[in-house]
């Protein structure tokens, strides 16, 4: 892990815009932080519940109802960040992680309500979804605004 590179990255991220939004989906909550943030190590955090630990797991929902104080960001952000130009953005530490962006909550009519996040798969990230009422483990966290 090179945390060194980490501390480099740094990218102007304007959160007001519209997310992604795949066909056949609508978008219930999408929270705006501000009209523009910084994605760099010292404005971001990762939020991983207390009941996520070892091999337990939590819902989707409940870890959502924790961050009712949290700043989680929206998928506009997770949008700029996965794009084909911007995935040098993508901090090392994330490696092996899945990353929730929990400002934007989507439904659809496959599940009530689902939430995107990026992943690693090859030397890619990606982005996925996965319903509220499924499982989050160790291994789940969300990204918010510090």
């Amino acid at each position: 892990m090179n945390i060194e590179k980490d501390k480099l990255i740094s990218k102007k991220i304007n959160c007001d815009v519209d997310p992604l939004i795949p066909f056949g989906w609508i978008v219930d909550y999408n929270k705006i932080i501000g009209e523009e943030i910084v994605w760099s190590l010292r404005n971001l955090k990762l939020y991983h519940s207390v009941r996520q630990t070892g091999d337990k797991v939590m819902k989707g929902i409940e870890l959502l109802r924790e961050l009712k104080n949290e700043k989680p960001l929206n998928a506009s952000v997770l949008d700029v960040v996965i794009s084909e130009g911007n995935q040098h953005l993508i901090f090392e530490k994330l490696r092996g992680k899945r990353i929730f962006f929990f400002g934007t909550i989507y439904s659809s009519p496959y599940c009530n309500r689902y939430v995107r996040y990026m992943c690693e798969q090859g030397k890619k990230w990606k982005w996925d979804f996965l319903c509220l009422d499924e499982d989050l483990g160790k291994y789940d966290l969300a990204i918010c605004f510090s």
